[in-house]
């Protein structure tokens, strides 16, 4: 019998030891995974960080894992409209990732840094489509005054041809008549000397 509790004493310490190993092992490659999510997140690279944050998660399920989550899907979701230029879009998924209800210190960081700078190219892109706005208006005001400079040109062009044309019709037809009153003062004069 004695040696049975012994025997059952070294299993159950054999045991006890290999619970304590495997849970050392898990922790300590939990540890190491959310240390590669927080470096990704301060890097602003969202979608390393997801993946961490998951691979983390299937080790052990913690809130930090879900909020991170949810956190990370937000901010994926605005490097997306960032990538497509869409500035207020991704204003608005940084800061729902933001207001995530016991949200991350380094996330919430990394976010607001990130949410900064869409903040200055929102503001770049205003001021670049009002300028843009502002010089094809102006441009389209001088086309529009060139169109009309260049009708009232054809019109001056069109009324001088009227007048040239009128002109010349008049010169043609006061030619015409000496023409003829020459024709018929001397057929007149033929015909007197006829008598």
């Amino acid at each position: 019998m004695r040696k049975f509790i012994v025997a059952l004493v070294a299993i159950l310490a054999m045991i006890g030891v290999g619970v304590f190993s495997y849970q050392y092992v898990q922790n300590k490659n939990y540890d190491e995974t959310i240390k590669a999510a927080q470096k990704a997140v301060k890097a602003q690279d969202w979608r390393k960080a997801e993946t961490d944050y998951k691979q983390a998660q299937s080790i052990k399920m913690t809130p930090e894992t879900r909020t991170a989550e949810t956190q990370l899907s937000h901010a994926i979701k605005a490097q997306d409209a960032v990538d497509d230029e869409n500035w207020h879009l991704a204003q608005s998924q940084y800061r729902t990732a933001l207001e995530v209800d016991d949200g991350l210190t380094n996330i919430n960081s990394a976010i607001q840094e990130a949410l900064n700078e869409v903040n200055r190219k929102n503001e770049a892109a205003e001021k670049a489509s009002q300028a843009s706005a502002a010089q094809a208006s102006a441009a389209s005001a001088a086309s529009e005054s060139a169109a009309r400079e260049s009708y009232a040109a054809q019109d001056r062009a069109e009324s001088m041809a009227k007048k040239q044309a009128s002109e010349a019709a008049a010169k043609a037809k006061a030619h015409s008549k000496s023409h003829t009153d020459t024709k018929t003062s001397h057929t007149s004069s033929t015909s007197h000397s006829d008598h």
